[in-house]
């Protein structure tokens, strides 16, 4: 069967991201994650991986085979450690549960894994794909899943660097006190981790796709 072009590379060059979806998708994996039994949250992580990955592509106008589907909800090569390394986790927040860091570990995990496919997947449809099929195959989501594979281990590196930022604008005249600037500044720090996070993955995938850029499908 021959495949479907689009008519015009304006049907998925319009349509805007929604990282609020992304996000939301995120934590529900993160609340999978958190599953204390063995192969329940892999099997249900890949089911939201999957469909994380669905909607993305069509917001773009366009549609996954299902091999295609299936390679990108796979767990991510950076972070797989197989039915093995679960079931010892699962094994080791039992024994350690008195060590309570060891038991968010896993969540932050699924997390972070299910936020970097939709964060970076929604990347290359909007600004790297050239191909013109409306439909994503097997060969293309294998290339895109390894970039997006790269991207999370080497976002996590101390040798990453960022373009620099814009500096923030300071106010003409300080009038808060040494606690409140304290505080202000623990504040938002925090909420400028995930736009952190969020540059790192970008600038990390890509590196990866200009090191292997996708062909076209």
């Amino acid at each position: 069967m021959s495949d479907v072009h689009r008519a015009s590379p304006l049907l998925v060059r319009t349509t805007a991201a929604a990282p609020a979806r992304i996000s939301v998708m995120a934590l529900i994996g993160m609340i999978a994650g958190a599953v204390p039994l063995p192969f329940v949250p892999a099997a249900v992580l890949k089911r939201i991986r999957g469909a994380l990955a669905h909607d993305v592509a069509t917001r773009y106008g366009l549609c996954l085979t299902q091999e295609a589907r299936d390679e990108l909800s796979t767990a991510s090569r950076a972070a797989q450690g197989g039915a093995f390394v679960t079931t010892v986790a699962f094994f080791a927040r039992r024994t350690l549960r008195r060590l309570g860091a060891l038991g968010v570990l896993p969540p932050l995990t699924a997390w972070f894994e299910v936020y970097a496919l939709g964060l970076l997947f929604d990347r290359y449809l909007c600004r790297m794909r050239s191909s013109q099929s409306l439909r994503i195959h097997e060969s293309e989501a294998k290339r895109v899943r390894a970039a997006i594979d790269r991207a999370v281990s080497r976002s996590l590196s101390p040798k990453l660097e960022l373009a620099p930022r814009d500096p923030l604008s300071e106010p003409t005249e300080e009038l808060r006190s040494f606690s409140t600037r304290l505080l202000d500044g623990i504040l938002l720090a925090a909420a400028a981790v995930p736009d952190h996070l969020r540059r790192r993955l970008e600038t990390a995938f890509d590196l990866a796709l200009a090191e292997n850029p996708p062909g076209a499908s």
